[in-house]
C-alpha cells in the first residue's frame, strides 16, 4: 500500500464547495482546515485509506 500522501492537491477540491455552500470565507477555511487534520490524524495513526478522492 503506499503509503505517501500528498494532501495539498485536494485542498482546492475541498475549498471550493465549502466556499458554495457556506458563502462565508473564513468558515470555509475553517470546514477545510478541520477535514485536514483530521485526514492527517488518521495517517499518522496507520488508517490509509483506499480512495483518498472519497
Amino acid at each position: 500500500m503506499n503509503t505517501n500522501y500528498d494532501l495539498t492537491k485536494y485542498v482546492d477540491k475541498l475549498y471550493s464547495p465549502a466556499i458554495k455552500k457556506t458563502e462565508n470565507t473564513h468558515i470555509a477555511e475553517d470546514i477545510t482546515q478541520e477535514a485536514f487534520l483530521a485526514a492527517t490524524a488518521a495517517l499518522w495513526h496507520g488508517k490509509y485509506p483506499d480512495n483518498v478522492r472519497a
